[in-house]
């Protein structure tokens, strides 16, 4: 009898342990999975778009000057022939800068191919302005294209046709049009960097072309 009232006792004792131990495992199971979240959301911040330079290439003195211009993307020719299209800025004109490129004249497309460039511009390139401003719009757009390495002429078209007499004097441009043909238009010495409002710092490094004798 004795022997059976402890074992009786015992297993009295032991269920209530292991009733509880159940319980603290239940309970410990909850809170791990109340701790781990059911979902994630992430979010991405989006890039600025890059920025990049191009030169564009007005006249001062009736020869041609470049000033900076901050493009969108990659520079690319279309994007600096856009930005000479656009005209010097009001702070450009006070010191002198000026176009004789039509206002109102528009890209209509531009290839570049055996490192010749040609552009297809509408109508207005051909409307008005005697001598000097026909050859000075045409220097314009050859110099600001040419700054690119893989350009070394340009070709003309106006509205999708080839453009090989420009104004009422004939100006000829049969074959492209390089910076050799328009030298005329350059300063004694033509300075490309750094440009007009540029930020420079010390040692300040000059670089352009000089059209001087024995340069």
């Amino acid at each position: 009898m004795a022997t059976s009232l402890v074992g009786v006792l015992r297993r009295r004792l032991y269920l209530p342990l292991f009733v509880a131990l159940g319980l603290v495992a239940v309970a410990c199971g909850d809170a791990t999975n109340e701790a781990q979240p059911t979902s994630t959301s992430t979010s991405t911040a989006t890039a600025p778009p890059a920025r990049s330079t191009v030169r564009a290439y007005f006249l001062r003195d009736e020869k041609v000057g470049p000033v900076t211009r901050n493009v969108t993307g990659v520079a690319t020719a279309a994007a600096a022939l856009d930005a000479l299209l656009a005209g010097p800025t009001a702070p450009e004109r006070a010191l002198g800068l000026s176009s004789t490129v039509p206002e109102g004249t528009s890209q209509l497309g531009i290839s570049i191919h055996d490192r010749i460039a040609t552009v297809d511009l509408s109508r207005e390139f051909e409307s008005g302005g005697g001598s000097t401003s026909i050859q000075g719009r045409v220097a314009q757009v050859v110099f600001t294209l040419t700054q690119f390495p893989a350009v070394d002429a340009v070709t003309f078209k106006v509205d999708g046709r080839p453009l090989t007499v420009l104004g009422g004097e004939g100006l000829l441009l049969e074959k492209p049009q390089g910076r050799s043909d328009w030298v005329d238009f350059t300063p004694a010495i033509l300075v490309e960097s750094p440009l007009p409002f540029a930020e420079v710092t010390s040692p300040l490094r000059i670089s352009g072309t000089a059209n001087t004798f024995e340069a």
